[in-house]
């Protein structure tokens, strides 16, 4: 039987010696602040992962992650800056913060999946029917049973590495990696 990792988050007030959070401001800045498309207001920052043994971003230094607060009540504009390894850090602290979201860091646990993605395609199996409650939780990589259930179908050209559930969002974020465009959420703007 094939197994896979996942990578299980768990929320702290402490930073320990992370850079993945959510609230706050950015620790790097995007080369422009990002604009919501509907109102054409400064987006807030939701929330960063960067480059890692759990997330392998090739050339990238981070992604990170944007919603538009005034327009929160209409629809959820998520946006997701990936940055360059070259950019600058955020030395004095700039930047617009969610007003939904506090400042929490992300810690890792890693967790033996009971088995991997391919395997429980070709089983079919239920949500229901999973033994690893671990995979309902935030997580990078490792076993996605939501294949095309709330998001785009995983494939081996189109694969899942991450799912959360940040108050600043208000919803269910899938990250995607595309052979065909790269990294990408579900749902986003």
């Amino acid at each position: 039987m094939g197994r896979s990792v996942s990578w299980v988050m768990d929320y702290s007030s402490r930073p320990g010696d992370t850079l993945d959070r959510v609230g706050g401001v950015p620790t790097h800045l995007p080369y422009m602040w990002p604009r919501c498309q509907a109102c054409q207001g400064r987006m807030s920052f939701v929330g960063q992962l960067y480059s890692s043994e759990r997330l392998l971003l090739d050339d990238h230094l981070a992604l990170q992650f944007y919603v538009c607060d005034d327009c929160r009540e209409n629809r959820k504009w998520l946006h997701m800056e990936a940055l360059p390894k070259a950019s600058p850090a955020n030395d004095r602290r700039t930047g617009v913060r969610c007003g939904s979201q506090p400042v929490q860091y992300i810690h890792y646990t890693r967790v033996e999946d009971s088995m991997d993605q391919w395997t429980f395609h070709r089983r079919r199996l239920a949500e229901g029917d999973l033994p690893d409650k671990h995979l309902r939780r935030d997580k990078l990589g490792g076993l996605f049973p939501y294949d095309g259930y709330e998001g785009p179908k995983i494939s081996r050209q189109n694969q899942m590495v991450a799912q959360f559930v940040w108050p600043g969002v208000g919803a269910a974020v899938y990250l995607y990696r595309s052979a065909k465009d790269g990294f990408y959420p579900y749902p986003y703007s």
